[in-house]
């Protein structure tokens, strides 16, 4: 099997992880404020997604800047890598007792899907990064 083919089969698996994730968004917030960094996450996938896309359908004849494009968005992919595992953060058990102590946020099934969906994105995102040095799309 060729290298493209596991970038070709990665980044639709990616793709699958931000649909997921926007369906879900309207839905549960978990004591997170949507229009924070649950917004730029979302939005950093997009971008990322939209750009990564472009640079894998085009060859350099049909788009001058292709090598800018995929620069730009592989800083999205990792910039909505970096935003979504902070976001998962809020779901580790914490030892405070106060009235700051948040009891609503427990580990529920629903979050380690999103962490296992959150961590195969951070591998896609280390392979797009390596597909795109090695210069193999």
């Amino acid at each position: 099997m060729s290298f493209q083919v596991v970038v070709y089969a990665l980044t639709s698996l990616a793709i699958l992880s931000l649909l997921w994730l926007w369906l879900r968004a309207g839905r549960r917030t978990h004591g997170v404020k949507v229009g924070g960094p649950r917004r730029l996450h979302l939005v950093a996938g997009l971008l990322g997604a939209a750009g990564w896309i472009t640079y894998l359908a085009t060859t350099d004849a049909q788009l001058p800047r292709r090598d800018l494009v995929g620069i730009v968005s592989l800083f999205f992919w990792w910039l909505a890598v970096g935003a979504g595992l902070l976001l998962m953060t809020q779901f580790f058990p914490t030892k405070a007792r106060g009235r700051h102590a948040d009891s609503r946020r427990r580990f529920a099934p629903g979050a380690l899907l999103g962490l296992l969906a959150h961590l195969a994105v951070a591998v896609c995102a280390v392979v797009f990064t390596y597909a795109y040095m090695i210069a193999a799309v």
